[in-house]
């Protein structure tokens, strides 16, 4: 689950369609075994900072340059190794973090012509 999907879910339970803005998608349909999961990441964000999460790794980059004026070095976790996520191993890792980072971007593009970039700003 993602954050953006919490009010399209919340909407299909009021049978009410979530408007075009919104990104996530209904989860009810995996809670009543109508859709198994598709997904192998998930991708999550506070301010400029965005993580792409999946069951072995989590990656957490800036995901706006332009707006994000701070230093930030990419970092990468082993979720199975590295438990409470301490240590970075991105330089060890630099496939994973390639791939990680398309996922991201293919993630905000994905939404780019609803928010123009920004889930933080409106469309216009």
């Amino acid at each position: 689950m993602q954050i953006p999907d919490v009010a399209p879910t919340i909407l299909g339970r009021l049978n009410l369609k979530p408007p075009a803005r919104m990104t996530g998608e209904d989860l009810w349909p995996y809670v009543t075994g109508k859709r198994t999961n598709r997904r192998d990441h998930v991708v999550q964000a506070y301010g400029w900072i965005a993580a792409v999460r999946t069951a072995e790794w989590n990656y957490s980059a800036i995901w706006n340059r332009k707006k994000y004026a701070g230093q930030y070095k990419p970092q990468l976790y082993n979720r199975k190794q590295d438990r409470d996520e301490l240590t970075t191993v991105a330089d060890q890792h630099p496939a994973v973090v390639k791939e990680l980072h398309a996922k991201l971007e293919r993630y905000i593009a994905s939404g780019r012509g609803i928010t123009s970039g920004s889930f933080a700003e409106r469309a216009g």
